[in-house]
């Protein structure tokens, strides 16, 4: 049985791509119906004698980029920990010495991170349709070139945070530490350097300002060059690592 089929049996027997598939489409079909009906809620949840919040009239423009952001965070939190776990091949001894005496890490590695971080892209897509769906349907249709545009952004930036799980496997010596880098890298500091005015037009986000109007092509772009070099750094080293110490 080669290495791919392997990959695929472990994605679908186990709850990592139920887990990706019930999260993203969660998102999509919850932040449409959030936005339609957002201002209905506070104003109940609020009270008559509590302070009043003004929200912005439901429109596509809110709807879409609030299904992107959500993505971006929890969707890719769950598809970074998924890459991450199935990537730590050395993260325990015994299992680390029976694939690695049998194929290359190199080799194990490149399936793993293909097939998860398509699962990811796949399950980001079903989130999207849903998402469209429910924005559709409650508050106006969405053209194909905006959806396709959402598309491209999210799924560059669900790429990157994947290579970067790849990154973060290969140099930490648990599934934990390898999480905790990537959701710090991509919670903490990548915000961060979008704070600054000279970076923000080129740091990667799941969903960039404008992006109903026209594909800021910056951000996808810096994200899909960041995960080509993030996979071909993580699969050097990969390549030079020695066997974990027992």
């Amino acid at each position: 049985m080669s290495v791919w089929r392997v990959e695929w049996l472990r994605l679908v027997r186990t709850p990592r791509l139920v887990s990706l598939l019930v999260v993203f489409t969660f998102l999509g079909l919850a932040q449409p119906v959030f936005v339609r009906f957002g201002p209905q809620l506070l104003e109940r949840m609020g009270g008559s004698g509590g302070a009043r919040v003004q929200l912005p009239p439901p429109s596509v423009e809110q709807a879409l980029p609030a299904y992107l952001g959500q993505a971006g965070g929890l969707g890719m939190l769950v598809a970074a920990g998924i890459t991450v776990a199935a990537c730590a091949v050395d993260a325990r001894y015994s299992l680390s010495v029976y694939y690695r005496t049998r194929s290359s890490l190199v080799a194990q590695l490149v399936p793993r991170l293909v097939v998860n971080a398509a699962a990811a892209v796949a399950a980001f897509t079903l989130g999207l349709g849903a998402a469209a769906y429910e924005t559709a349907v409650l508050i106006a249709p969405v053209g194909p070139a905006a959806l396709a545009r959402c598309w491209a952004a999210g799924a560059a930036f669900l790429t990157l945070a994947c290579a970067g799980a790849l990154v973060a496997a290969v140099l930490s010596r648990s599934v934990l530490a390898g999480f905790a880098c990537v959701a710090g890298t991509f919670m903490v500091l990548v915000p961060l350097l979008g704070t600054v005015p000279a970076l923000r037009p080129w740091v990667p986000t799941a969903a960039p300002a404008g992006l109903l109007d026209a594909l800021p092509w910056r951000p996808a772009v810096v994200a899909l060059t960041l995960a080509a070099a993030l996979v071909a750094t993580g699969l050097l080293v990969a390549r030079r690592k020695p066997l974990p110490r027992h």
